[in-house]
């Protein structure tokens, strides 16, 4: 099995995405909705609009690289 680190085997030039797949890192922020205002505002776009997840609210969005990240807030949303 070969492993590639950058792009397509043997293309350095670009570095791969992680996209869908691949660890996903997760971020606190202290506002949600403010957070993905933002992150629309600047190139990325939001993947999985928020959701409560226990005592949590949870999204995630797609960079303009490609890469998907997850934000949450605790507590309510407003």
């Amino acid at each position: 099995m070969a492993i590639t680190l950058f792009g397509a085997e043997g293309d350095y030039r670009h570095p791969a995405v992680a996209g869908e797949a691949g660890v996903r890192p997760y971020i606190y922020v202290e506002r949600l909705d403010d957070t993905l205002e933002k992150v629309s505002a600047n190139g990325g776009a939001v993947v999985t609009k928020p959701y409560p997840e226990g005592g949590l609210w949870v999204a995630t969005f797609r960079d303009p690289a490609g890469n998907v990240l997850g934000v949450w807030q605790h507590g309510p949303r407003d």
